[in-house]
C-alpha cells in the first residue's frame, strides 16, 4: 500500500518552525481539537497509573490533522538548483537557507544589507522604521555601558527615592567592612591595615565595572583562609623572609633559578595581581560558562569546610595562644588540620585566662544582639529590615577598656600590631617573579572569588528585576583585583554576609559602596591609630560570630541526600578533602570528583518503554517493562542524556534487554505453534508469519547529543532488526528529534543510510501513521 504524500513546500522563518501551511494542513488544523489538558501529578502521583493496558478503543487518540515528518517541518525541496537524489528521494535542504528577506518580511522588521560584512541587523519597525535617528553620543553612551556599568546607574538614578537608601546603607556597611577588615587581615596572615585596603581600593574599582547593584566586595572569609594556606605553603618551602623557615643564603633555588624570599604582604600582593590577571582573561575571553564546574554542591560544602579552617585558625587568639609552628614538636601527620588541633590542645594550659573571658563575654554579646536584639527591635519598632552596629560597638568599649586597664602590660593579654596611618608609601609595584610558584592558587582562587561573587550578583539580579553578565563581572573582579594589587591588597570578592545587610538594608545602587570606602579612607588616615590597644581576641570573636551561619551549612548534606545521591557524594568528598588537605588542594580534589560523577551519570543513561495515557497524545515511561511488549504491534522507547561513546554500548544492552529479548521471545513462540500444528495449518501460520509487522519509535526528543558512534549504532540496530524479517517484519522509526541533532546527523550523512520519511516529527504522528497502516491492512484482508 502506497502511504498519503505529505510533503509540501512554503517558505519558513528562520525565528520559528510553523507547521506545513498548505491549504489541506491549514484548513484540518483550525478544526483541530486540542485533547484534554493532563497535570503531572494526574499520572506520576497515582501508584495504580497504567498497571494494565488501555483498551484497543482507547489507543491511540486520533488527531484530526495529516501526519507531520520531521521533513516537513525542517527541510524543503531545493527549487534553485538541480535536485539530486538518492534511494529514498529528493535530498532537502535545512530551513535556515531559506530567502531571509521573505521570511522576515511577515515580522514588520526591515532587513540592512552591508556589502562589506555578512551581518544581518534587524530593526523593528515599530520603534525606528527604516532607518536610524539617534545621535553618535547616545550611541557611544549605549555601546560602553555594558562595559562601564556605573555609567548606565548613574544616568537614570533617582536622587529623591535613592539617595538617601544609599546614604544610610553606605555608613552601616561602614561598621562591617571596619571590624572585618581588622579582623580579615589577621586571618589572611598580614597585618590589619592591609584588611582595610582591602575594604577600600577594591570597592571603588568594582563599583565602576561591577554589575551587580546590591553586592558588596571586599575581604570575604574564604579568600582570606585561602591566602593564608598559599602564605603556609610558601613558608614550607622556605620562600618567607617572615616565616618560619628560610634559606641562611637569602636566597632559595626552583629550577634553575634562585628566586630571593619575600614577605608576606609580598607574596599576597603578587597573588592579588595574578588573580586579577587571570579573572580579567578568562572574562575577555568570554569564558565565563567555566564556572558552572563549581556547582552547587562543591560551593556549599567548601564554604561548609573552610568554616572549620577559619574556626580553627581563630581559636588561638580566643584563648591567648601563639599558634606558631615548633618544627621540632609537630606532630608526624599530613594534614594540617589535625595538626592544628593538636597543637592547641597541647597549648591549652598556657592560656590567658583574662583573654578567655573577653572572648566568652564578646562572642555572648554578638550572638545575642545578632541573632536575638536585632529581630526583636525590628518587631517592636515595625521596621522590615534593621543592623545593629554591635562589632564597632564593641570594638570601640573593649579598646577603651584595654587602655585604661592597660591590659597589655598587666595581663599580657595580645593587642592587634600597630597601624600605621595614612597611605604612606603607595602604590607598591607587586613582585612578579614568585608567580610560578603561584600559578596553581590563583587559579584556584580566581574560582572561589568569581563564584562567590557571581552567586550573589544573579540572587540579588533577579530579585531587583535587571541583569547580570557573568564575564563582565569576571572583568570587573579583575580589574579590581589587578588595581588594588599595588595598593597592598590581597584578593578580594564578594562577601555574602555584607550583600546580605546591604540588600536587607535597602541599598539601590554601589553608591552605597563608594560612601562607606570613602569614609574608610578617612578612618585610616585620622582615626586608625587610636585601634592599638584593641585586644586581638575581639577580632576573633568577630570572626567567629560571623561564622556561625556558615558552619551550620553542614546540614545541607542531608537536603543533597534526599534530592541526589550523587550530588551528597560530591559533598561530602568535597567536604572532606578540604579538611584534610586543605583549601587549594581540597578544592581541585572536589572538582576531580565532580568530574567523575558527570562522567558516571553520562555513562549511566536512562533507557525506558514508554506508552501512551489513554486520550492524550502524551507518551509517559511505563512502570513495568515488557508489559505490553507481546500485545501490541508498536514499541516506543526513550533514551535520556547525550547518545555519546561512552554510553552507546549501554543503550545497546538496554535496547537488547527490554525490545530484542522479547522480540526473540515471540518469534520463538510462532515456530513452536508453527511445530505443532499439521501441513495446512502451518502453512496458514507461514502466510500470516509474513503479514505481520512490528515497528519500533525512538523518541528522540531528550537526546541531547549524538556523535559519531552514536549514529553509527542507529545503522546497526537497523540492520539487526532486518535479520528478523524471515520471521517477523520489523521498522524502526525515530520521532522527536531537534533540530540541531538534525543537522549533525544529516552531516554525518545518516540519512544516506535511514529514510528520512521515517522521521517524524512527535511521537504519536509517528504511532498514528502506524496505525492508518494497520488498519488499511485489515481492510484489505477482509477484502
Amino acid at each position: 500500500m502506497s502511504k498519503p504524500k505529505h510533503h509540501c513546500r512554503r517558505s519558513l522563518s528562520p525565528t520559528c518552525c510553523p507547521l506545513p501551511q498548505s491549504s489541506s494542513i491549514s484548513s484540518s488544523l483550525q478544526s483541530y481539537t486540542k485533547p484534554p489538558m493532563i497535570l503531572a501529578n494526574q499520572i506520576y502521583g497515582k501508584s495504580e497509573t497504567m498497571t494494565s493496558p488501555p483498551s484497543s478503543s482507547q489507543y491511540p487518540i486520533k488527531i484530526e490533522r495529516p501526519i507531520i515528518r520531521i521533513d516537513d517541518i525542517y527541510y524543503q525541496t531545493t527549487t534553485t538548483t538541480t535536485e539530486a537524489t538518492n534511494n529514498y528521494g529528493t535530498i532537502r535542504q535545512p530551513y535556515h537557507t531559506l530567502n531571509i528577506n521573505q521570511s522576515m518580511s511577515k515580522y514588520g522588521s526591515s532587513i540592512i544589507h552591508s556589502s562589506q560584512s555578512s551581518m544581518l541587523t534587524t530593526i523593528p519597525s515599530e520603534r525606528y522604521g527604516n532607518r536610524f535617528h539617534c545621535c553618535n553620543m547616545e550611541r557611544f553612551i549605549k555601546t560602553i555601558i555594558p562595559f562601564i556599568p556605573i555609567i548606565g546607574w548613574v544616568r537614570n538614578y533617582q536622587i529623591q527615592s535613592d539617595l538617601l537608601a544609599d546614604i544610610v546603607t553606605g555608613f552601616t556597611i561602614l561598621a562591617l567592612h571596619i571590624p572585618q577588615g581588622l579582623a580579615y587581615g589577621q586571618l589572611a596572615g598580614v597585618d590589619s591595615i592591609n584588611g582595610l585596603y582591602v575594604s577600600t581600593f577594591p570597592v571603588i574599582i568594582y563599583a565602576i565595572f561591577g554589575g551587580s547593584r546590591q553586592i558588596s566586595v571586599g575581604t570575604f572569609a574564604v579568600i582570606c583562609i585561602a591566602c593564608k594556606d598559599v602564605l603556609i605553603a610558601m613558608d614550607q618551602q622556605g620562600l618567607l623572609l617572615d616565616g618560619l623557615k628560610f634559606n641562611r643564603t637569602g636566597t632559595i633555588g626552583i629550577g634553575n633559578d634562585a628566586i630571593p624570599p619575600a614577605t608576606s604582604i609580598e607574596v599576597l600582593t603578587s597573588l592579588c595581581l595574578l588573580v586579577g590577571i587571570i579573572q580579567f582573561t578568562i572574562g575577555i575571553l568570554r569564558l565565563g560558562c567555566l564556572g558552572a564546574l563549581l556547582s552547587d554542591p562543591i560551593i556549599s560544602s567548601f564554604v561548609a569546610a573552610c568554616s572549620i579552617h577559619v574556626f580553627t585558625s581563630q581559636i588561638f587568639g580566643l584563648f591567648g595562644i601563639s599558634s606558631k609552628i615548633d618544627p621540632s614538636n609537630e606532630p608526624n601527620i599530613p594534614f594540617d588540620l589535625i595538626k592544628d588541633w593538636i597543637r592547641f590542645i597541647e597549648r591549652i594550659p598556657s592560656s590567658n585566662l583574662i583573654t578567655i573571658y573577653i572572648s566568652i563575654g564578646t562572642i555572648i554579646t554578638l550572638y545575642c544582639s545578632k541573632y536575638y536584639f536585632e529581630p526583636w527591635l525590628m518587631k517592636r519598632l515595625g521596621l522590615r529590615t534593621f543592623a545593629f552596629p554591635i562589632d564597632i560597638i564593641a570594638i570601640i568599649i573593649l579598646t577603651v577598656v584595654s587602655y585604661w586597664a592597660n591590659l597589655p602590660g598587666n595581663f599580657s593579654v595580645t593587642v592587634i600590631p600597630k597601624i600605621e596611618g595614612g597611605f604612606a608609601g603607595l602604590p607598591v609595584v607587586p613582585r612578579i617573579d614568585l608567580w610560578s610558584s603561584l600559578f596553581t592558587s590563583a587559579v584556584l582562587i580566581s574560582f572561589i572569588g568569581y563564584a562567590a561573587t557571581y552567586t550573589l550578583s544573579t540572587l540579588y539580579a533577579r530579585k531587583h528585576g535587571y541583569e547580570i553578565e557573568s564575564n563582565q563581572e569576571l572583568i570587573a573582579l579583575g580589574l579590581a583585583n589587578m588595581g588594588s594589587s599595588f595598593f597592598l591588597c590581597f584578593p578580594s570578592s564578594g562577601s555574602l554576609a555584607r550583600s546580605t545587610v546591604q540588600e536587607r538594608i535597602g541599598g539601590r545602587t554601589q553608591l552605597a559602596s563608594l560612601i562607606s570606602s570613602s569614609m574608610i579612607v578617612v578612618f585610616i588616615t585620622y582615626m586608625s591609630h587610636f585601634f592599638e590597644y584593641l585586644p586581638k581576641c575581639v577580632l576573633s570573636c568577630i570572626i567567629v560570630v560571623a561564622l556561625i551561619s556558615t558552619m551550620l551549612q553542614c546540614s545541607e548534606v542531608v537536603h543533597y541526600y534526599r534530592q541526589s545521591k550523587m550530588d551528597a557524594l560530591v559533598w561530602i568528598g568535597t567536604f572532606v578533602n578540604v579538611i584534610l588537605f586543605g583549601v587549594g588542594n581540597g578544592l581541585l580534589y572536589g572538582l576531580v570528583i565532580q568530574i567523575i560523577v558527570l562522567i558516571i551519570q553520562i555513562a549511566l543513561p536512562q533507557f525506558s518503554l514508554k506508552i501512551n495515557i489513554p486520550n492524550s497524545e502524551c507518551y509517559i515511561p511505563q512502570s513495568a517493562n515488557h508489559l505490553f511488549i507481546d500485545q501490541y504491534e508498536i514499541i516506543v522507547c526513550e533514551h535520556v542524556g547525550p547518545l555519546i561513546f561512552l554510553n552507546v554500548e549501554r543503550f545497546k544492552r538496554s535496547f537488547h534487554e527490554q525490545i530484542i529479548v522479547p522480540i526473540e521471545r515471540r518469534i520463538e513462540t510462532i515456530r513452536l505453534q508453527q511445530s505443532t500444528y499439521q501441513q495446512h495449518e502451518m502453512e496458514t501460520t507461514s502466510s500470516m508469519k509474513r503479514t505481520e509487522t512490528l515497528t519500533i519509535i525512538i523518541d528522540m526528543s531528550r537526546i541531547t547529543f549524538m556523535d559519531e558512534k552514536a549514529t553509527q549504532c542507529l545503522i546497526d540496530l537497523k540492520n539487526e532488526l532486518k535479520s528478523f524479517n524471515q520471521s517477523i517484519c520489523i521498522n524502526l522509526r525515530l520521532a522527536a528529534m531537534d533540530i540541531r541533532l538534525l543537522d549533525r546527523m544529516k552531516r554525518a550523512k545518516f540519512f544516506d543510510r535511514f529514510n528520512m520519511n521515517q522521521c517524524y516529527l512527535t511521537v504519536h504522528d509517528a504511532v498514528i501513521d502506524r496505525w492508518i497502516e494497520i488498519e488499511n491492512n485489515c481492510t484489505n484482508n477482509n477484502r
